[in-house]
């Protein structure tokens, strides 16, 4: 995790919005139940 942070890119966003994206569907298929 670190060595990403040093290398000055930023994969947290896109791994945020994966995390969000995921979390939402969790969300709509619980309610479907």
């Amino acid at each position: 995790m670190m060595k990403c942070v040093e290398t000055g890119k930023k994969p947290w966003k896109g791994l945020k919005l994966k995390i969000v994206k995921i979390y939402f569907q969790f969300i709509l298929v619980s309610r479907n139940r």
